[in-house]
């Protein structure tokens, strides 16, 4: 995927100077943001970035409109900001929402630098996660991929661990080294086959990563990776359906102080959230682990928990929606509409 945005940046800014040379003279931010989104099928069509998160109950200067993009960017470009000239492209992940309410420290200059926030192993152990030896704190070791809880405990002896928070700076050498990976052909300024092979930038080159890499890959090893924790650093995942109930939640719940929050409404239960929505329907104490969004719930419709519910047109519909059960209506015709039921 960073590969074939980079040479797409490339063909429409600058195709007249070879892709290296644009790339040394450029500096990019890169959002993956596509993807089938099997897991949240809500927000496939338009990218989970683009999904929006209703405005924090204790925060001032949000918008109603904004979406995960919004609140996302301005980390990120204060990190790019603070970055050394060496570094080229910032590449982030499109599905978390990554805080930092403290002082960013200063960066070291290597050919990759990841950003990652220490967490609890449980947390961690649903994620990718950086390991830096004890005696080398800021070094990378090694990356795994969802460590379990018994592998962590064994491995905290030696080393010290953080979450892989999906942001990570790259130097000139290290894109050079991952276009190449993709099948990039500087003599010919063309991916072998024409577009650029699989190769995942967390997996495939992070496992091949740090002085003690997972993979032995000559090329890659030869990189140099560091690892700085973000200072007082929140991470909300938005991956799948129930996140974007539970993310948000986490969110809200940030400050328990009232004199802080804004928002005097006391829900039925704190893990409802409707967004551009208009619902008829009365609140009961069932009524759990509930997102509406872009959508009209008449009163004759019957919810339990557990749902998302996203694209229902005006209607007078009796539904009745099992616990677990969530719906995605899709505009086929005036009044048409395909609907897409999955699981919570």
């Amino acid at each position: 995927g960073t590969a074939h945005l980079l040479q797409a940046a490339w063909q429409h800014y600058q195709p007249d100077q070879p892709l290296e040379a644009w790339l040394r003279d450029t500096r990019s931010l890169v959002i993956h943001a596509g993807g089938q989104s099997r897991r949240l099928p809500a927000y496939a069509p338009a990218g989970k970035i683009l999904m929006p998160i209703p405005v924090f109950r204790w925060a001032r200067g949000q918008r109603l409109q904004q979406n995960l993009l919004d609140l996302q960017l301005p980390l990120l470009e204060q990190v790019m900001e603070a970055a050394p000239a060496g570094y080229r492209s910032l590449i982030a992940s499109g599905d978390v929402l990554v805080r930092a309410t403290g002082e960013l420290p200063e960066l070291p200059e290597v050919d990759v630098l990841c950003m990652g926030i220490w967490m609890k192993p449980e947390q961690v152990s649903h994620h990718g996660v950086y390991f830096m030896h004890r005696r080398q704190p800021d070094t990378l070791a090694f990356t795994l991929q969802k460590p379990g809880i018994e592998q962590l405990r064994t491995l905290a002896r030696d080393y010290l661990f953080m979450i892989d928070v999906g942001i990570w700076l790259l130097s000139e050498k290290a894109l050079s080294v991952l276009l190449r990976a993709s099948g990039w052909d500087e003599s010919q300024q063309a991916f072998a086959g024409g577009t650029a092979s699989y190769y995942d930038l967390y997996t495939d080159l992070g496992q091949r990563l740090g002085t003690h890499p997972i993979i032995e890959d000559p090329e890659v090893n030869a990189l140099t990776a560091a690892v700085v924790p973000l200072p007082q650093g929140e991470f909300y995942h938005f991956g799948r359906s129930r996140e974007l109930v539970d993310s948000s939640l986490a969110l809200q719940n940030r400050t328990q102080d009232q004199r802080e929050i804004y928002h005097r409404y006391i829900k039925p239960s704190p893990d409802i959230f409707v967004l551009n929505s208009h619902t008829a329907l009365t609140w009961q104490p069932e009524h759990r682990q509930i997102w509406i969004e872009n959508s009209h719930i008449s009163a004759n419709c019957r919810l339990r928990q557990r749902h998302v519910l996203t694209g229902l047109p005006d209607n007078d519909w009796a539904l009745d929606v099992p616990a677990g059960t969530c719906l995605d209506l899709v505009p086929m015709e005036e009044d048409r509409w395909c609907i897409r039921p999955y699981g919570y």
